[in-house]
């Protein structure tokens, strides 16, 4: 047979890289696409979430230095149970949108995280006899990595966020008489910067996101 031309090599090349630039252009779009649904209703559960918890951590802080009522693990737990009551209340409201597609479901997972793992971990805390501020330490390393796997799944700019939590760890190590007010400041920032950016997404999608389980259905 014929050796191809040199010319013809050249086209089919460059034809196949044209090809390959539009495939991963229409990937892009798809993947942003998926980011941007819901991207709303994502945004109005983590606004939802940071303002009611903050105002919560202020007002115990606020009795807790008047001395009217001293928190300890057993209200913290409570107020985990509390969580777990709003965030099944926020899944119920908005589970159509956050069963529509992947980014949804992972972001509903990744939002029971901060909710399971401390319902198990008050009860360890309160039986070991973990000093209360070294506690909400540990609940702040909960939050930045559970937000962090959020990222993961989401978009990568949602680590800034997540780096809140991790800062707050390092401030109530050294300021534990001030746990409630760190912990408020830390929600309230943190969730309030994630719910800004996935209103508005990155433009550059992802290429890949690490995999949490979804949602049944």
């Amino acid at each position: 047979l014929p050796e191809p031309r040199p010319n013809l090599e050249a086209a089919v090349g460059a034809q196949l890289k044209a090809e390959g630039r539009e495939l991963e252009k229409l990937r892009r779009i798809e993947q942003e696409v998926d980011t941007r649904i819901g991207s709303h209703e994502r945004a109005r559960i983590m606004q939802l979430m940071g303002a009611v918890f903050a105002a919560v951590y202020v007002t115990l802080a606020t009795l807790s230095h008047s001395g009217i009522f001293d928190a300890a693990h057993g209200t913290m737990y409570a107020i985990n149970l509390l969580y777990g009551v709003a965030l099944g209340v926020a899944t119920w409201m908005f589970r159509d949108t956050l069963r529509a597609n992947r980014v949804n479901r992972r972001f509903a997972v990744g939002m029971g995280i901060p909710f399971a793992v401390p319902v198990l971990y008050w009860p360890v805390a309160m039986w070991k006899g973990v000093p209360f501020a070294e506690a909400i330490g540990v609940i702040e390393l909960i939050y930045f990595m559970s937000s962090a796997l959020i990222a993961a799944a989401i978009d990568f700019r949602l680590l800034w966020p997540a780096a809140i939590y991790l800062v707050a760890f390092v401030i109530n190590a050294a300021l534990p008489e001030y746990c409630y007010e760190i912990l408020a400041a830390a929600t309230l920032a943190a969730l309030g910067l994630a719910a800004n950016m996935i209103r508005h997404p990155s433009r550059t999608a992802p290429k890949n996101r690490a995999s949490l389980p979804s949602m049944p259905g």
